[in-house]
């Protein structure tokens, strides 16, 4: 009885002790805040919504530019817009030189035509014989007739496996000394056992050699020593394995067995359709011709580059501007040689389409290099599609000679004014040789050189056939021009690995900007980083926000952003200062003394969820409860 009394008035002095700390925790925390000015403050239980949110700060970067290119060779006569104007989609940004568009469509065509002989040659020799090189003894057979080539090595790895060396070996452990020459005895699974010898013992493992006429691959198999003990057990392997292989086509038929021995040179497997990878590749290629003669067949078309997309346009090089209506000059030869007596029909050397860019006053024009062309170029678009060669080079200016220049009728030109078109012929060779200059009609500057209604002279069985050795175009594209998307903005954010976690894309984010106080900018969790970048023994993620642009926006302006983690809902909740805690509990006071200014009737309470200024009051209080607190302000510092 003495023990259960002690034990009750100890625990009421534990309690009374308790209550007393806590009704002299508001003095302490006075004392506490001398440089403070205090006062209590009541405030009541409400139900409110609590938002967890995360921030950081970022500058605006703009969407990825997305890249005007032109094909090679093809020139720009004049841009149409400057760097930092906006563009909408599909509008003109510059004017193409029609010369090289056409230029680049023969070049094109000529590289189809290319591929097309190529791949019909393919066509042409798609059966193979496969052949062994060496003598050696078909160990595993794995095509049959008509199986897929491709899958069959995807498969096994070989179409067929010979044995080079006559032997088979197997590998196991072995912790008997042994030494290489060792006669052993190999057990197979058909019974039958294969004399052998110890080809190594190494740390432990030992490799055996059997003939390979009648044992058969990766067979298990036993090894007993000379008295018949067991040394160990493993797999027979071919010691010098030659896998027949080839990368692509259709098993037409087998001309081998296993356990077939076959001499160098015999024939192996026969496959049709072979060739089909390089096809598949060539066809590839003859697909992306396909798509760059539609590319400058529409360029030809329209004469212009359009926007890809709507934005702010940079990265233009006006220099670069250097087709024959640019501000560099640009000019064609207009020279013909006298004109003869033709006696007799002589062939054509050579033909040429040269074209008036300027006419001076003083008579003269510009000289540079003339564009050659073959029969086929009269017959594709219209014309003058099919131009060998592009570049039009400057030189200096010549007196023009309209020796010999007459129209397709005959009659002589009088006058030649900028835009005439004209072909030159260059027939037969030394004191023979003449030139004969014919007019083709006028045509725009910056326009496609179209011209179906004239009807050229039948010379096409004189002109020499392209050179079947050409080159195919090259298909990298060079970039003239950049055209930036203003629909939207993007923040990247570094935020902590301890933070990561919380994020998902489509989160809300907050945004404001240092230049335009006072406006929140709605913006969306659109990229989370998979990998983190170390600094500091912590790792930073980049979270990417993305928000609509607006027209005061500009590339580089500081950015705050406030995202909303999570929240919630409707919950019990107190301003954090009226939390007090005491070691691992949480409490807060119910009453006020006045007169003594002492907080009054501690209440435990715990608490949830928390945003810096409300705390979740999870049990402890009810709803329309009173608490009070002491409010500290800072204090007047008056002398």
């Amino acid at each position: 009885m003495k023990k259960k009394l002690w034990k009750r008035i100890l625990l009421w002095g534990l309690l009374a002790a308790v209550v007393a700390a806590l009704a002299i925790l508001p003095a302490v925390a006075r004392n506490r805040h001398r440089s403070t000015s205090s006062s209590a403050v009541s405030c009541t239980v409400t139900k409110e919504e609590i938002r967890i949110t995360l921030s950081g700060g970022g500058t605006l970067q703009p969407q990825d530019a997305v890249s005007v290119k032109l094909p090679d060779g093809v020139e720009i006569s004049r841009y149409l817009v400057r760097n930092g104007d906006l563009v909408a989609t599909g509008q003109a940004i510059a004017e193409l030189d029609p010369l090289t568009v056409l230029a680049a469509v023969r070049r094109v065509q000529d590289s189809l035509d290319i591929l097309d002989e190529q791949i019909n040659d393919l066509s042409k020799n798609s059966s193979v014989s496969l052949t062994s090189a060496a003598e050696g003894r078909v160990k595993a057979v794995f095509a049959q007739k008509e199986s897929d080539v491709r899958q069959v090595i995807l498969d096994y790895g070989a179409l067929a496996i010979l044995s080079m060396d006559g032997m088979m070996t197997v590998s196991f452990p072995c912790g008997q000394d042994l030494f290489p020459g060792d006669p052993v005895t190999v057990c197979c699974p058909d019974g039958k056992e294969y004399p052998g010898k110890v080809a190594s013992s190494l740390h432990g493992t030992v490799s055996v050699t059997i003939t390979d006429d009648g044992p058969q691959l990766d067979d298990p198999v036993t090894v007993c020593d000379s008295e018949g003990n067991i040394l160990g057990a493993g797999s027979l392997q071919i010691r010098s394995p030659l896998r027949i292989l080839f990368p692509d086509g259709i098993v037409q038929s087998i001309a081998l067995k296993e356990g077939q021995k076959v001499r160098k040179g015999s024939v192996l497997v026969r496959i049709r359709d072979a060739g089909n990878t390089q096809r598949e590749q060539l066809s590839g290629k003859h697909r992306e011709y396909e798509d760059l003669m539609q590319e400058l067949l529409q360029m030809a078309q329209t004469g212009v580059i359009p926007a890809p997309c709507s934005g702010r346009v940079s990265g233009i090089d006006e220099t670069a501007a250097t087709g024959m209506s640019s501000p560099i000059s640009r000019n064609i030869v207009l020279l013909a040689d006298e004109d003869p007596t033709e006696t007799q029909e002589q062939p054509i050397v050579s033909s040429e389409l040269i074209m008036v860019t300027a006419v001076h006053s003083d008579g003269y024009v510009g000289k540079s290099s003339p564009v050659s062309l073959d029969s086929e170029d009269m017959n594709i678009l219209g014309m003058f599609t099919g131009l060998a060669q592009t570049l039009l080079l400057e030189a200096p200016e010549i007196p023009l000679d309209l020796t010999g220049a007459q129209k397709l009728d005959g009659s002589p030109l009088e006058q030649i004014q900028p835009g005439d078109v004209f072909v030159r012929i260059s027939f037969g060779e030394g004191e023979a040789a003449y030139t004969r200059l014919l007019y083709l009609g006028r045509t725009e500057l910056t326009s496609s050189i179209i011209i179906p209604s004239f009807q050229i002279p039948d010379f096409s069985a004189y002109l020499a056939t392209p050179d079947a050795d050409a080159g195919l175009f090259p298909t990298e594209e060079g970039t003239v021009a950049s055209v930036t998307p203003q629909e939207t903005m993007t923040i990247l954010l570094a935020v902590d690995e301890l933070d990561i976690l919380q994020f998902r894309k489509g989160m809300h984010a907050a945004v404001t900007l240092d230049a335009l106080s006072g406006e929140v900018f709605n913006g969306t969790v659109t990229k989370i980083a998979a990998v983190g970048t170390n600094s500091g023994g912590s790792s930073k993620f980049t979270v990417t926000v993305e928000l609509p642009c607006s027209p005061r926006m500009l590339p580089g302006m500081n950015a705050s952003v406030v995202i909303d983690v999570r929240s919630s809902g409707p919950v019990l909740t107190l301003p954090a200062a009226a939390i007090s805690d005491h070691g691992s509990q949480s409490f807060v006071y119910t009453g006020y003394d006045l007169k003594s200014d002492s907080l009054l009737s501690p209440v435990t309470v715990q608490t949830g969820v928390s945003d810096g200024e409300l705390v979740e009051i999870l049990s402890g209080l009810e709803e329309g409860q009173t608490v009070w607190y002491i409010d500290y302000q800072p204090a007047d510092n008056h002398s």
